[in-house]
């Protein structure tokens, strides 16, 4: 993990993380959550990050992707994991801001900024759906951005 990596982990608590994305007016973040069996990524933030590398690193655990809601500052690193859901209600939303052309509408100006790579604007984004996780003292229900929150108790 490079130097920026480990300066966007803050450590909540032993088996919560919250990992910083993007900068200035674009700065988003995710919560990494481990279970006993598995972990759960809140949201996926913008896609600057490689962020399947720092949560392989923060926990064994196989970790899924909850998208709390479609936008791209929140689905923007769902190609690297093997699960994302989203609620359906989302799925207008998702398929508008997974789509390239608006993707660099929405981020040319930041790419610019920061001085970032184009290809971060060409992620193909997968679709997915709504579940009830539980591991052990954890449990969480999601549910679209438009619709409801992400429950956690």
């Amino acid at each position: 993990m490079n130097r920026r990596e480990k300066n966007s982990i803050v450590q909540m608590d032993a088996q919560t993380w919250r990992i910083i994305d993007g900068f200035g007016k674009g700065t988003v973040y995710s919560y990494l959550l481990a279970g006993t069996e598995r972990a759960v990524l809140i949201d996926s933030g913008m896609g600057f990050l490689n962020l399947k590398p720092i949560t392989d690193e923060l926990t064994v655990l196989s970790v899924s992707v909850v998208n709390t809601h479609g936008h791209l500052d929140h689905i923007g690193s769902n190609p690297q994991y093997d699960v994302a859901y989203l609620h359906p209600d989302d799925e207008a939303v998702f398929l508008e801001h997974s789509n390239n052309a608006y993707r660099r509408r929405m981020l040319v100006g930041l790419l610019a900024q920061a001085k970032l790579p184009a290809w971060l604007l060409d992620l193909p984004l997968v679709r997915g759906e709504v579940r009830k996780f539980t591991s052990a003292n954890r449990s969480a229900t999601v549910s679209g951005w438009t619709s409801a929150a992400a429950l956690w108790r």
